[in-house]
């Protein structure tokens, strides 16, 4: 039975989170903007809509976010927060 590799993490010079792969050397980022290392993130979304044809529909979207990469607040280490990321989207579809 092979062995699996075993693999290092931390914080590289940088002061990003890494993982160092023991078996071929291979460093690489964890998790791209995140500080804590959890990927976990947590929020709502809204669409309201309105279809005045049979073919087309007028709507608006919202995403709220309560949790962003394992945090709600300062979650990369710059101070971004998750509410940062809400997101309103307007739209008209049309299909024929």
């Amino acid at each position: 039975m092979r062995s699996r590799p075993r693999s290092a993490s931390g914080y590289n010079s940088a002061g990003q989170i890494t993982s160092t792969d023991q078996g071929d050397g291979i460093t690489s980022t964890r998790v791209n903007g995140n500080l804590s290392g959890d990927p976990a993130t947590r929020g709502m979304t809204r669409e309201v809509f309105w279809t005045p044809l049979q073919y087309a529909r007028v709507g608006v979207h919202y995403t709220a976010y309560a949790k962003y990469n394992g945090a709600s607040s300062n979650y990369d280490g710059f101070g971004r927060n998750a509410k940062d990321n809400n997101t309103l989207f307007a739209y008209l579809w049309v299909a024929y």
